[in-house]
């Protein structure tokens, strides 16, 4: 009886193994079928051609970064920043095991991004923007960093009310109406510094809205 159940609990704790196999790897080609398509309208809302040079400011884990890289710049550059010295550690991981030779890794500051002047025909800041503590000198840093005619795609998600409990975002201003910012104040703050307002997607592909703002 007991090697009965010991066999049984076996081939269950098996086909559990099999289900969360099976799980993971489903989570993971959703993740990588997203970030590319994302990614493809990310460029699209850039302009980018394959020599353009872009900045992914606020890089994360990196995903976009060598989605752009590999896929809409081949024959360009991607500048890739974080302030977070793990994430540009697994960045560099990321960018060495893709193969990408086209891509540099700056160290980014809370109120500075960390770019050359005058580097970027595109730059994208991906749901980061609502974590500025000091949006006012970034936003300055960006119209430095991006070439004449370049664009800027902020994207972010406006405030659900809930976030501020489970995830709160401290040290920003307050106009942001808890854990996320509205797409008017991206507005006011981006053209304040002199950029132009040149389209406005408020049901953006990856959720939340995208901005994109022009460089005169």
């Amino acid at each position: 009886m007991r090697s009965r159940a010991r066999e049984w609990w076996l081939f269950v704790l098996g086909i559990l193994l099999i289900v969360a196999a099976g799980a993971s790897w489903l989570s993971a080609s959703l993740q990588t079928r997203n970030t590319r398509e994302e990614a493809r309208a990310i460029a699209n809302v850039l302009g980018v051609a394959p020599d353009s040079r872009v900045a992914d400011v606020g890089a994360g884990e990196g995903r976009f970064t060598v989605a752009l890289a590999r896929d809409h710049v081949p024959g360009g550059y991607v500048f890739s920043t974080e302030v977070d010295i793990q994430q540009l550690r697994g960045i560099g991981l990321l960018t060495s095991d893709a193969g990408l030779d086209n891509v540099t890794i700056l160290e980014g500051r809370a109120d500075a991004t960390g770019l050359p002047p005058a580097c970027c025909d595109g730059i994208f800041v991906r749901r980061v923007y609502h974590h500025l503590t000091d949006p006012a000198s970034v936003v300055a840093d960006l119209f430095r960093a991006s070439r004449p005619g370049g664009r800027v795609a902020i994207i972010d998600f406006v405030s659900d009310g809930l976030l501020p409990w489970i995830a709160p975002v401290t040290g920003v201003p307050a106009n942001r109406g808890g854990h996320g910012v509205p797409a008017d104040v991206v507005v006011t703050e981006m053209t304040a510094a002199g950029f132009v307002l040149v389209a406005r997607h408020d049901e953006w592909v990856g959720g939340g809205f995208c901005l994109v703002f022009q460089k005169p």
